[in-house]
């Protein structure tokens, strides 16, 4: 008569944050322990394989580490690689212990929503071909993922720093003019507003800016008007005059547009003493 332990794969017992139906996240280590040392002779196996809608694959295994433990225990290891569903298979001598299979729901680890990109690289009123620009991504409270950024079109000088203060700043100098759009994803998933539209403007050439209006004398007290062309001069269109009395006071002016043709100003002033006065464009 052989006597010995047996084999009682109904005596196992498994838990742990890895089989528990929820409370998992993507991309975070996890484990479970299996004690068996109620459970006889016999060796451990172990499956773990992600639903089939998750991932699309039909079978998608997960992988794991087995450690045995001096107690008639094994400790299991993996990292759920994404949100969804998954399937723990836990054997002992080929036998399913209770409870297994275990179904365990894994939750995004971040939140893109929770993200925000703001800076000049973004703005609305646009960039400048050639010009070195950035903007800043915000990530405090979204959770871990990677940040990944992509343009429509092409770009220099391209660069993400991770400033370790829930930020990231990227930097980038466009190097073609029209329109181009930016896509910030955090863990795949598009952040808040984005894809974001950012127009790309020629090269500033000031040699092509033409003052016209401020030759000859005015009379003190009078209204008086010049004019600022920038028609081909490229820039991003902010324009900027100043104009200082000969006592150095700063005299009030007002730009606006010449109706029907958008790359004339017409500057006002009015001025109130004698002298030379300059004019800053």
């Amino acid at each position: 008569v052989n006597v010995g332990k047996g084999s009682h794969p109904d005596m196992v017992k498994v838990f742990g944050p890895g089989v528990e139906r929820s409370g998992l996240k993507a991309n975070e280590p996890t484990h479970f322990t299996v004690d068996c040392s109620g459970a006889g002779d016999g060796d451990v196996s172990v499956g773990i394989k992600w639903d089939s809608s998750t991932l699309g694959d039909k079978e998608a295994d997960v992988d794991f580490d087995i450690i045995p433990n001096a107690n008639d225990t094994v400790t299991v290891k993996y990292v759920p690689p994404a949100a969804g569903r998954l399937t723990v298979k836990v054997l002992f001598t080929d036998k399913e212990v209770p409870y297994s299979p275990f179904i365990v729901k894994v939750d995004p680890s971040h939140d893109a929503s929770k993200v925000k990109a703001e800076g000049p690289g973004l703005a609305r009123k646009g960039v400048e071909s050639g010009k070195p620009t950035h903007f800043t991504v915000l990530t405090k409270g979204a959770g871990k993922a990677p940040l990944d950024v992509s343009f429509s079109s092409p770009v220099k000088d391209f660069d993400i720093i991770d400033n370790y203060d829930y930020s990231q700043t990227v930097k980038y100098t466009p190097a073609q003019q029209g329109e181009m759009t930016i896509f910030v994803t955090f863990g795949g998933d598009p952040v808040s507003r984005s894809p974001f539209t950012v127009g790309v403007a020629a090269p500033l050439d000031l040699n092509k800016v033409a003052v016209d209006g401020l030759d000859g004398r005015v009379e003190v007290n009078n209204k008086q008007q010049f004019e600022v062309n920038t028609k081909g001069a490229g820039g991003q269109g902010h324009l900027e005059v100043e104009i200082l009395s000969p006592s150095q006071r700063a005299v009030r002016c007002k730009a606006e547009p010449r109706p029907g043709n958008a790359n004339v100003s017409l500057i006002h002033y009015t001025p109130t003493e004698e002298g030379v006065y300059a004019v800053n464009v």
